[in-house]
């Protein structure tokens, strides 16, 4: 079984759809097409290496939107998540929601049918990583309502309690 092990299968309108954990880092980003899948940091549960950069794009279909919400979050904190983070954005060259630390960040719900996922660790300390769960659809909201919820439109991002 491979490190981008599957976890379980989806059944909708008859056809087999894989949502496998991924924990994919290297040269060109992952790409996620299935309807729901797990993203964890590399190791996790254990602590992921330094040196790591990872990153995911989750594609839904057209005039979905993508729900991601956090099961686990522990990334190195630091000034101004500079030195391990998370980012959460739509666009690939443009910085989303950046996060670290411990506290579990509130679900992220697209404004558009893609996002791009980024993580990185620098040299020194490592954490346990992190743990994300994604879904995509009309109206797919799935969250921990003990945690605020996160809106992200185009250079907007809107916190609810």
């Amino acid at each position: 079984i491979s490190e981008n092990s599957v976890l379980g299968e989806k059944y909708d309108s008859g056809s087999a759809h894989i949502s496998g954990i991924s924990t994919a880092c290297g040269n060109a980003p992952e790409q996620l097409r299935a309807p729901s899948g797990i993203i964890t940091s590399p190791g996790w549960p254990l602590n992921y290496p330094t040196r790591a950069n990872c990153s995911w794009y989750i594609r839904a279909n057209t005039e979905e939107i993508i729900t991601i919400s956090f099961q686990d979050f522990d990334v190195q904190s630091s000034a101004w998540c500079s030195a391990d983070w998370l980012t959460i954005g739509t666009y690939k060259n443009l910085e989303g929601t950046r996060v670290c630390g411990s506290s579990i960040p509130g679900p992220y719900i697209s404004s558009q049918e893609h996002v791009w996922i980024k993580f990185h660790s620098d040299d020194r300390y490592t954490r346990k990583g992190f743990r994300l769960s994604y879904i995509t659809g009309i109206d797919t909201i799935f969250f921990n309502s003990d945690v605020p919820l996160v809106l992200c439109y185009p250079r907007c991002c809107s916190f609810w309690a």
